[in-house]
């Protein structure tokens, strides 16, 4: 129970905060970026010059769901476990893009590369790890944050539970733009590349590396701006 604490400065980086109770917690200035932070009661929280970055907001059982906000962070969490309020989310207008995939202890800079560049764009990041278990440990999720999103990256590269939650959204008939991107000769595209024809599905960008997709990455996120006022 961290109920009023003078939490000031503190460096919280990857502390497990599950289900912590912060209520009118003073965090300013505390560094809380790669924080667990399921469960997290954060109302009246100072959060004046706090870093937060990387929090994740599922259980350690469940796929990662990352966002960058400790405020967001709840709200996610309320989400996960209400999805009945899906359908009011149409008329809400937001800043969040998904990003879809399976990113591995190896591939942690590429992910860390698109959320920087999500961050600079003055967006959202919301990250779903997709793999086999994801839609049955959190049944609805990726079609919940696919409406809250002006639009959807999805990396292929190791495609796992990837091309389940695609072919999903497509059958859904989502009018949100979807951005497939990935390494050379990936698995999972060819299990997807049927449904490109739809109008939301983009033509994929191949990166060699990371320092590619760095270099590429702000044209990527301007043709999915212009395809959005096209849908």
């Amino acid at each position: 129970n961290l109920d009023a604490a003078d939490l000031w400065s503190a460096n919280m980086a990857g502390a497990d905060l599950c289900r912590a109770f912060l209520k009118r917690a003073n965090l300013s200035y505390a560094e809380l970026t790669g924080a667990h932070v399921y469960g997290c009661s954060a109302r009246e929280v100072n959060l004046r010059a706090t870093t937060q970055m990387d929090l994740t907001v599922t259980s350690h059982s469940d796929p990662a769901v990352v966002v960058d906000n400790l405020e967001v962070a709840e709200f996610v969490s309320q989400m996960l476990e209400y999805t009945r309020v899906r359908n009011a989310l149409d008329a809400i207008s937001t800043k969040f893009v998904l990003i879809l995939g399976r990113f591995t202890k190896d591939r942690k800079a590429i992910l860390a590369t698109i959320r920087d560049q999500v961050r600079k764009s003055d967006l959202l990041p919301i990250t779903v790890e997709c793999t086999r278990q994801t839609r049955a440990a959190l049944p609805g999720a990726v079609e919940l944050f696919s409406r809250m999103s002006q639009f959807i990256l999805v990396d292929f590269t190791e495609p796992d539970g990837v091309p389940d939650e695609l072919t999903t959204l497509v059958a859904g008939h989502l009018k949100t733009p979807i951005q497939p991107i990935h390494a050379p000769e990936p698995l999972g595209y060819r299990m997807f590349a049927e449904k490109q024809a739809h109008p939301s599905v983009m033509d994929p960008f191949v990166y060699e590396n990371r320092d590619h997709l760095l270099e590429a990455i702000e044209s990527v996120f301007l043709a999915v701006e212009e395809k959005a006022k096209e849908l």
